[in-house]
């Protein structure tokens, strides 16, 4: 069957478009544009001690990897990740089939946001369809981990509903690499 695919697509290019927006609206920006910043009293400002410069525009999502460490390749449709950010409603990223929701006893499978630079804000992912559980986890890595386990603990915990919903997941410190983690199907 394609039908839980094209629901768990429509579901990560959502993600994409919200954590895009998100990243943005938080960024920490004057009115004009200009990004700000805070030097601490005492702290010695030599540029061997500066942090690397704050990005001057937004925060986008510069890729999106499929992710599935269980696989036999450990990936899941990569071809069509990319469609899950390319800002095209007609275009998705779709699953591979299972013969159940559960993914045929799989752990998950995923996909991995990088984002162009470093940052926090808040990610909203609606579930069009039902039941579903899913996790959001963060990593300020320079790559995004390969082990699920190296990804530490989901933000907010797991989400699962019987309704369709939208589920706000807050991403204190920033991130440079948001998975996306599916582990039930609607």
């Amino acid at each position: 069957r394609r039908t839980p695919s094209l629901v768990v697509l429509g579901l990560l290019l959502l993600v994409a478009a919200v954590v895009a927006v998100g990243l943005w609206a938080t960024s920490n920006r004057t009115d004009d544009g200009v990004v700000t910043s805070t030097i601490v009293p005492g702290a010695t400002t030599t540029p061997s001690s500066l942090a690397p410069p704050a990005p001057s525009g937004p925060v986008t999502i510069a890729a999106a990897t499929a992710w599935d460490p269980d696989g036999d390749n450990g990936s899941e449709n990569e071809a069509q990740a990319a469609l899950a950010i390319d800002g095209d409603p007609a275009t998705t990223w779709a699953t591979e089939c299972y013969s159940s929701k559960y993914l045929g006893g799989k752990r998950g499978v995923g996909l991995v946001l990088s984002l162009s630079a470093p940052s926090g804000g808040r990610l909203g992912v609606t579930a069009v369809n039902a039941p579903y559980q899913l996790e959001v986890y963060a990593s300020s890595a320079d790559a995004a981990p390969t082990d699920l386990d190296a990804w530490g603990s989901p933000l907010d915990g797991t989400a699962y509903d019987t309704e369709p919903g939208t589920i706000d997941v807050e991403i204190d410190a920033p991130a440079k690499h948001l998975l996306v983690w599916l582990r039930e199907l609607g």
